[in-house]
């Protein structure tokens, strides 16, 4: 049992090592960014490609102000919801979707805190995501 526990524990502790790692990506990306557009990166009209299941990017920029869209291959969605797990079993397999309503029940509320730790602030899931 202790094995488990100790999986458990390791897995969590990933949840918040993979969320620290997506708002470094993002603060460096958006540093860039204002040094390319000589301005902050707010009030933008933007396209993510390949969000990813977290859409970490997507829902950063999104709660800084811009006006973007997330698309991947998979399907992507935000909250629990049969229709998006339906359109996952179809789409992307059965097992799929078994492993992302486990990571979204079991894993995401740490990874999600933590973003928001990191943020400052509690984000905003209203984000615009599509499967493309």
């Amino acid at each position: 049992m202790s094995d488990y526990l100790a999986l458990w524990r390791y897995w969590r502790q990933g949840a918040r090592d993979f969320a620290a790692d997506d708002f470094r990506i993002y603060t460096e990306a958006r540093e860039r960014l204002a040094q390319l557009l000589g301005a902050a990166v707010t009030g933008r009209r933007m396209l993510d490609v390949g969000c990813g299941q977290h859409y970490p990017e997507t829902l950063l920029y999104h709660n800084d102000g811009n006006a973007i869209t997330g698309i991947d291959l998979d399907v992507v969605g935000v909250g629990l919801s049969l229709r998006k797990y339906a359109a996952m079993a179809r789409r992307n397999g059965p097992a799929r979707a078994a492993k992302s309503l486990v990571r979204e029940l079991v894993f995401d509320p740490v990874y999600y805190g933590e973003l928001e730790r990191l943020y400052g602030r509690r984000l905003r899931r209203d984000v615009d995501l599509r499967t493309a």
